[in-house]
């Protein structure tokens, strides 16, 4: 008897991801702990939803969860800034976030 994994295909996930996490919930918990100091090509609240799903999809890099949650319009990031933005989030929205949607 042959088992079958329950499969969910990329655009499944990232609707479902969108509606768990909307923009305005992971902008509320950046605001939180971080003020808004001044515009990043990368928004804190968007690398909140970046290292969210990180959770879901470990295998990924970084890099490769934001090109797959932002669409091709928009400017890579070299990896090393980052990292550099997820140590400048610390784990303050993280924890926020969690409490939150548990």
């Amino acid at each position: 008897m042959a088992h079958s994994a329950l499969t969910v295909s990329d655009h499944q996930y990232l609707h479902a991801f969108r509606q768990l996490f909307p923009t305005r919930l992971l902008r509320r918990a950046v605001a939180a702990s971080h003020p808004d100091t001044r515009r990043r090509k990368l928004p804190l609240h968007l690398l909140l939803g970046v290292l969210a799903t990180w959770f879901f999809k470990p295998d990924a890099g970084l890099p490769a969860l934001l090109r797959w949650l932002l669409d091709a319009r928009h400017d890579p990031l070299a990896e090393p800034s980052l990292y550099l933005a997820r140590a400048r989030l610390g784990w303050a929205p993280l924890r926020r976030r969690r409490r939150r949607a548990a």
